[in-house]
């Protein structure tokens, strides 16, 4: 039986300081905060291990944890200062502009572990835990997810040929649970400046959303090849999350910038495969690299009660993550051009590309595929390695590259700036 409890304690003073002439800031600036971040975890562990026979090892944990977690931070500022090159709230030209943040959340749990061995070639383990959250309506604190997972070590179930050192297969199905951010069951009203007393929120709260819950099936197959000089691992996996907990932007004609939601089903389905080797290897030097390749298939299943066609997931610039039935939660989509039938860009009666009238796919964010080599030579005691990795496939959105051409700081803004295009 084992008790323990940790604090994790974080203190910080920040100062922002702006000197006189800086952009934005021409008679200077300065900005001072208080930060202190506390975690306290509590555990109670009691386990127990036992061995059947010659054939069965058994074990069994029950346990609890305990997390308390608090935030508080005090910031003030002065825009504008008196004496220049003298960073002091008491040297602003006018009162200094204070504000507090103030964050506390717990979660309580209890959770269950069993493993069972047969012969060491035979695995099952099991999990079972349950939180309750003081993020999550009241109604809803409560959440549960279990786990089952088994392996077999095939090499020593099966007779193998000479050149397999090594192999296992690897089943399992298991269920995570998610909370979320504090504050957002209930409306509480933000801090205004001085001497205004409070803000109405922008965000819609929720007093009915549901704790985010991924439910995972996974195989896999391990071999060590050539005295484990060579070793295949390939993984398959099938991943739905239901009731993900998003803040999605809301038309500003309701009043609010963003409400939360439970957003709805997306499945994450792909491969992982890995083989790695030693080809060269002696008494004082080893060569390793290793490969890496993967693949995943985002694709939403359904969106948020209430929600019909379509949901923006966030902005950035002119570009909008919008989720679709049957789309990824990585499609971008914006404004493209206008074009005629044999695909020329349209342009207006002033010579500018006419824009459409609704956003257009533009692209997806997420790769096609992701890999990466990696190589390590080791010499007695040195050793040396070198990763690349990289991607194919996906978009990215440069809001730097739309902010310069739209003001013609890039070359491809000269083109048609002098004589126009029509």
């Amino acid at each position: 039986f084992m008790v323990r409890s940790g604090i994790d304690m974080n203190s910080e003073d920040r100062a922002q300081q702006r000197p006189f002439s800086t952009a934005n800031f021409m008679n200077g600036y300065f900005k001072q905060q208080n930060i202190f971040a506390m975690e306290v975890n509590t555990d109670a562990l009691l386990s127990y291990n036992n061995k059947f026979g010659q054939d069965f090892n058994f074990s069994a944990s029950a346990g609890a944890n305990a997390l308390n977690r608090r935030y508080n931070g005090v910031n003030g500022s002065v825009d504008g200062l008196i004496i220049p090159g003298v960073f002091k709230l008491s040297n602003g030209r006018s009162i200094p502009v204070m504000s507090t943040d103030y964050s506390r959340k717990k979660v309580h749990s209890v959770y269950g572990i069993a493993s069972v061995g047969f012969r060491d070639k035979v695995f099952l383990d099991l999990t079972g835990r349950n939180d309750w959250s003081s993020t999550l309506p009241v109604e809803n604190q409560s959440f549960f997810y279990p786990s089952v997972s088994s392996s077999f070590i095939l090499s020593d179930i099966f007779k193998m040929p000479a050149l397999i050192s090594y192999s296992k297969l690897r089943l399992s199905a298991a269920q995570v649970g998610n909370d979320t951010d504090p504050y957002k069951t209930r409306k509480y009203y933000g801090q205004s400046e001085f001497p205004a007393s409070g803000s109405v929120p922008t965000t819609l709260h929720n007093v009915d959303f549901k704790p985010e819950i991924t439910t995972s099936y996974e195989g896999g197959l391990e071999a060590r090849f050539f005295k484990s000089r060579l070793m295949f691992d390939v993984t398959l996996y099938s991943n739905l999350t239901k009731n993900q907990i998003l803040d999605v932007p809301l038309d500003p004609t309701s009043g609010y910038s963003r409400a939360v939601l439970n957003a709805g089903t997306v499945r994450n389905q792909g491969i992982e495969v890995l083989l790695s080797g030693s080809p060269i290897q002696t008494q004082n030097f080893k060569w390793t690299s290793t490969l890496t390749w993967a693949k995943n298939a985002n694709k939403v299943l359904a969106l948020a009660d209430g929600i019909e066609g379509k949901q923006d997931i966030g902005y950035g610039g002119n570009a909008t993550l919008q989720a679709r039935v049957g789309g990824s939660t990585g499609d971008i989509y914006g404004f493209g051009f206008v074009r005629s039938p044999d695909g020329q860009i349209v342009y207006t009666a002033a010579g500018l590309p006419a824009r459409p009238a609704e956003i257009q796919y533009i692209g997806r964010a997420f790769a096609d595929w992701r890999g990466g080599l990696s190589n390590e030579f080791s010499y007695k005691n040195v050793r040396f390695s070198f990763l690349v990795d990289g991607q194919y496939g996906g978009i990215v959105y440069s809001q730097s590259h739309h902010k310069m051409s739209e003001q013609g700081k890039l070359t491809n803004t000269l083109p048609g700036r002098e004589e126009g295009f029509i």
